[in-house]
């Protein structure tokens, strides 16, 4: 039987390397609930709390 462990963290570097599965909230606000690689690609998360930088790289600029 698996096991759920809800944690709350602001450094997204730790939930990725800690987490299956993430739910994303913002001011009460669920944007983003889904595995490490599709939150980390999801454009609102990104703007919330990646910075636009990373968006920028991800679109080709620098």
């Amino acid at each position: 039987m698996g096991k759920t462990l809800l944690t709350v963290e602001h450094d997204m570097g730790v939930v990725f390397g800690l987490a299956d599965k993430i739910a994303v909230v913002v001011y009460g606000e669920v944007i983003a609930f889904d595995v490490p690689d599709a939150v980390r690609a999801n454009q609102r998360v990104q703007e919330a709390y990646l910075g636009s930088s990373v968006a920028d790289q991800q679109a080709g600029g620098h």
